[in-house]
């Protein structure tokens, strides 16, 4: 026997992705977004418009995993079928009558004689056996709902409460052509305590995948230097930028970051490698050498349904608590889930609760000799805020340089002119790239804003490509 399952597939999968469908017996390990799979479907099924998935002919409580590659990544949505339906058997028989109670004894017969009135009734025989209960009756109608309860405390952003960072704030020496450990020793934030300075690491409070974050600074030298995260000082689990460098520098910074899977208990560590040297410092900032690790949100049960409104204009007269789907780029199924929040002391009172990102990106690799912010041949990429509000904005690129150059991105806000304050940038040796990233928050912008990528150099033979920009909000009115 085989039955229909239904799960939600947005925003994992986009609607119209062909999804394909796997038994999670035969799957090689735990799926990792980014990673085939590696094996055969035994089905496929397509996101319908509103981004539910459903996938016909499946077994009962059977464990499948739904995986489709979607911008050049493959993603996953591990589900059980639902179980064999239950049907209502027929009411039991009514229980059979008790039988009748023993007959009282007849009185004493008296001398015959003249017709004398009725005698008392004899005394009532004992009551019969109870029979069986019978079938259970109707269900009687639902009593009037009570009233709301108090509306309880303000809950913190998503994250806050479980994202933990440290860093290395002495010097430590690193020695040269070997791994070396970061030894974190101060703790920035740690709500959960799972951060042991003692072993230098995070410690996994629990099973399931975590989104970590590192970055090692060291004084410069002319060496191949790259940053690492370990588990349990093993191999690395994660690679940063690699620097391959023929001429010295004062600094060099490597930043890596990804999702891993880890077991409770496991340690998450930051590491580095540098050649060309016995021994070389770490920069000391609190900016740097630093851990950022916190657990990846992992899909709850299917809540109660409900209707949310959604539309490409805010609601004129919005209420407490009142939630808001706002479609902010139809084309590529941009939705921003919205919660309105009267006690806000912000302008903009609709907060972002979920949904993906703006985004847009140049592939083409592209140079400029200007010394001030300018466009490049293909100009951009640029992202038009349709909405007024607070916006937390990333731009990054892999820069490169055939000689000595230093190559900085930033961009223009409307008129106004990108500055170095916003900037990504980086010093180039001979031969050398390096991919760079930055994320910053803008406040009070403007609706219909213009976001556009710009670009300056100074030296010889610069390069930028996989230029991108990601813009989310953070509230809106």
């Amino acid at each position: 026997m085989a039955i229909t399952a239904e799960i939600t597939a947005s925003p994992t999968f986009p609607a119209g992705t062909v999804v394909n469908i796997y038994e999670e017996r035969y799957f090689p390990g735990v799926p990792i977004t980014g990673k085939a799979p590696g094996i055969a479907p035994v089905k496929t099924a397509t996101v319908a418009s509103n981004g539910s998935l459903a996938i016909p002919g499946c077994e009962y409580e059977r464990q499948y995993v739904a995986g489709a590659e979607v911008a050049g990544v493959w993603r996953y949505i591990a589900f059980t079928a639902p179980p064999q339906p239950l049907t209502e058997g027929p009411a039991g028989a009514e229980g059979a009558t008790g039988p009748p109670g023993a007959t009282g004894p007849a009185g004493p017969k008296g001398e015959t004689g003249p017709i004398g009135g009725q005698g008392p009734a004899g005394p009532t025989g004992a009551t019969g056996a109870t029979g069986s209960q019978g079938p259970e009756g109707p269900k009687g109608t639902t009593g009037t709902t009570g009233p709301t309860g108090p509306q309880g405390p303000e809950g913190k952003p998503y994250g806050e409460s479980e994202i933990a960072i440290a860093y290395r704030k002495t010097a430590q020496n690193v020695k040269g052509n070997l791994n070396n450990k970061i030894l974190l020793d101060t703790v920035i934030n740690d709500p959960g305590g799972h951060i042991s300075l003692a072993n230098n690491s995070y410690v996994c409070p629990h099973a399931g995948f975590y989104h970590v974050d590192g970055g090692v600074s060291i004084k410069g030298a002319s060496v191949q230097f790259v940053s690492y995260i370990y588990v349990n000082e093993t191999a690395p689990r994660l690679w940063g930028n690699r620097w391959v460098m023929t001429t010295a520098e004062t600094e060099y910074s490597s930043q890596v970051g990804g999702v891993i899977y880890c077991n409770a208990g496991d340690r998450i560590e930051l590491w580095c490698y540098f050649s060309g040297a016995a021994e070389t410092n770490l920069e000391i900032a609190e900016s740097k050498n630093r851990l950022s690790v916190i657990p990846a949100a992992s899909q709850g049960p299917p809540g109660p349904g409900g209707t949310v409104e959604r539309g490409t204009s805010l609601p004129p007269s919005p209420v407490d608590g009142q939630e808001y789907d706002y479609v902010a780029d139809a084309t590529n199924g941009v939705i921003w889930h919205l919660r309105y929040r009267a006690a806000s002391a912000s302008a903009y009172k609709w907060e972002f609760v979920g949904g993906a990102s703006l985004y847009a990106a140049v592939a083409a690799s592209e140079t400029t000799a200007s010394g001030t912010y300018v466009d490049l041949t293909t100009v951009g990429p640029a992202v038009t805020l349709p909405l007024a509000g607070d916006y937390d904005i990333e731009h990054g690129a892999t820069l490169g340089a055939s000689g000595t150059c230093y190559l900085s991105m930033s961009y223009a806000i409307g008129a106004t002119a990108a500055v170095d304050a916003d900037n990504v940038e980086t010093s180039m040796g001979t031969s050398s790239a390096a991919a760079v990233a930055r994320q910053a928050r803008k406040t009070a912008l403007a609706a219909a804003t213009a976001l556009t990528a710009k670009y300056r150099i100074s030296g010889t033979g610069p390069s930028f490509s996989k230029r991108w920009l990601r813009v989310r909000p953070v509230r809106v009115g």
